[in-house]
């Protein structure tokens, strides 16, 4: 959870705010905590998406598209949001999807020092 929601943060900081745009459901707010930023808003959001039968959590307990859910992608979500930015979300999958969390962590402390504040695992990640 703590990977979805740093990658969902710098989706919303380095491409959806460079770009100007913003989520159809306006930006999640992000406030400093014990592991950097944090949303609650993110997490009803998937609690609302999961009920919904949008996502599931798979058995590593990661959250993943249902058929309905690829369905709702494909017709409604993707038609709308445009390619550039499309892409740009692929390409921060590719880079920090699969990167130690350490290293998304120090990534996102060092680009927003203001969101690691209160973080409980600053120093021991900033080594």
């Amino acid at each position: 959870m703590t990977r979805f929601e740093k990658l969902v943060f710098l989706t919303q900081e380095e491409i959806l705010k460079e770009k100007h745009e913003t989520m159809t459901s306006g930006d999640f707010e992000f406030e400093p905590d014990r592991f950097g930023p944090l949303s609650t808003e993110l997490y009803d959001q998937l609690a609302y998406l999961e009920s919904s039968s949008i996502i599931k959590k798979d058995q590593n307990n990661s959250y993943v598209l249902t058929a309905r859910g690829r369905e709702f992608v494909e017709r409604i979500v993707l038609p709308r949001v445009p390619n550039s930015i499309v892409k740009s979300i692929e390409q921060l999958k590719q880079k920090w999807g699969n990167a130690e969390l350490t290293s998304l962590l120090k990534y996102v402390y060092r680009q927003f020092p203001s969101c690691a504040v209160k973080s409980e695992i600053r120093d021991r990640i900033m080594r």
